[in-house]
C-alpha cells in the first residue's frame, strides 16, 4: 500500500525540463497531486508557484513537493505556502498526533524520573 498517491500519480510521470524551463504538463500534474491532499486550488497553487520558484532542480522540485504532500496531509493548520514547504519538524507537528504522543512522553519521563527521587529520599 503506498502512503501517497504522490508516488504513483507524480514519479511515474517525471518531469522534463526544455532549455531549464519546466513543462507546464508537469507543474499541473504537480497541482493535481497538490489537490488531493487539500482541496483548496488557492491554497495549491501558492505551494506549487512557491516551490516552483525556490527549487533550483528537478529533484529539488520533486523533494519539496513530496515533503509539502506530507506535511498538508498531517497538518491542517498550514495556510501559508512558504510554510507549508520550509516549516520545522516542531512547528509542522503542532496539532498533530504526534505532538500529542510526544506530550505525553514527556510527561510520563518526568513523572517516573519525579517518582524515582522521591523513592531515593
Amino acid at each position: 500500500m503506498k502512503l501517497f498517491v504522490f508516488e504513483s500519480d507524480f514519479l511515474q510521470n517525471k518531469i522534463v525540463r526544455k532549455g531549464g524551463e519546466m513543462e507546464p504538463i508537469s507543474r499541473q500534474r504537480a497541482l493535481n497531486v497538490l489537490l488531493k491532499y487539500r482541496p483548496d486550488i488557492a491554497f495549491c497553487r501558492n505551494v506549487e508557484a512557491y516551490i516552483h520558484s525556490v527549487s533550483e532542480s528537478e529533484v529539488e522540485y520533486n523533494d519539496m513537493l513530496s515533503r509539502t504532500c506530507y506535511n498538508i496531509h498531517v497538518n491542517n493548520s498550514l495556510t501559508d505556502a512558504a510554510s507549508a514547504v520550509h516549516e520545522s519538524d516542531n512547528v509542522l507537528a503542532k496539532g498533530t498526533n504526534l505532538e500529542r504522543i510526544e506530550l505525553q512522553r514527556s510527561q510520563l519521563r518526568k513523572n517516573n524520573g519525579c517518582t524515582v527521587k522521591k523513592d531515593r529520599i
